[in-house]
């Protein structure tokens, strides 16, 4: 299929198109130097675009790398036939560096704080992945091409002074998720009705949480509130958090649909 029309079809705005051109280039770039090539980093949304403009097109093998397991933002690394996908890591042009600030200070740095500190320093998001905040540290990745400015200029994050460095990628850590379970029975699994219990509202404000375009479901929007949704499915929506639907399908003696919900904190 033509390129400009699938790059129409899949992206939702010009950020994703961008993304969505670079994906196509790269594995180009690999089918012509037979050498593994790698793209900027992808948000979720990127991810699944991607992975379905791969499937219509004549892509060389990828995989997507985030720099440690479960990493939310990644970039897609190309591998020639001669290359394993366990080798993806040895050919990622990413570098993790470690900011740091004195317990003293008493400060509280946020993701906010340091992704716009980031860009103020005139750092495209794209060259950038996940923003991992500790007590007294931050980790974030970040594409080779940028990780030299940042060690040189990278010195305040908020109003808090900070100090950084490099580590190796195997040294990253994540921040392990809060999770809440939830057990509750719905009438069906309908996109608004399993938000409504995820998120705790009512279903009528859930329906117009989704009409409204604030849902997404497994990294696309969705404005169907009838929309069927399953186990393994991720729902999220802006202000409201993100949750995943862990299991579903047993009937409750009333006929309801058992569903437990795993709502991340």
């Amino acid at each position: 299929m033509d390129r400009r029309i699938l790059l129409d079809r899949l992206a939702y705005d010009e950020e994703d198109r961008l993304a969505l051109a670079q994906f196509l280039d790269k594995s180009a770039q690999c089918q012509r130097s037979n050498f593994p090539c790698a793209t900027a980093f992808l948000n979720p949304r990127q991810q699944t675009l991607a992975e379905s403009l791969a499937r219509q097109s004549a892509c060389c093998p990828y995989v997507f790398f985030g720099a440690y397991p479960q990493a939310e933002r990644c970039i897609a690394v190309f591998l020639p036939d001669w290359a394993e996908p366990e080798q993806a890591g040895e050919y990622a042009p990413l570098q993790a560096l470690r900011a740091t600030w004195p317990a003293q200070t008493n400060a509280v740095l946020t993701h906010r704080d340091f992704l716009g500190a980031l860009m103020a320093c005139g750092i495209r998001r794209d060259a950038v992945g996940d923003i991992l905040i500790q007590p007294e540290s931050c980790d974030f990745i970040v594409l080779e091409t940028v990780a030299k400015f940042l060690l040189d200029n990278f010195r305040n994050a908020g109003r808090t002074s900070i100090q950084t460095a490099r580590i190796a990628l195997e040294e990253i850590t994540p921040a392990q998720p809060k999770i809440r379970l939830i057990r509750d029975t719905v009438a069906s699994l309908r996109l608004d009705a399993v938000a409504a219990s995820g998120f705790s509202l009512s279903r009528e404000k859930a329906r117009e949480l989704i009409r409204t375009g604030h849902a997404v479901v497994n990294n696309l929007p969705c404005e169907k509130p009838d929309r069927s949704v399953g186990e393994g499915d991720v729902i999220s929506a802006r202000g409201f958090g993100k949750f995943r639907i862990a299991a579903a399908g047993n009937l409750s003696r009333k006929g309801r649909i058992w569903v437990e919900i795993e709502r991340y904190e």
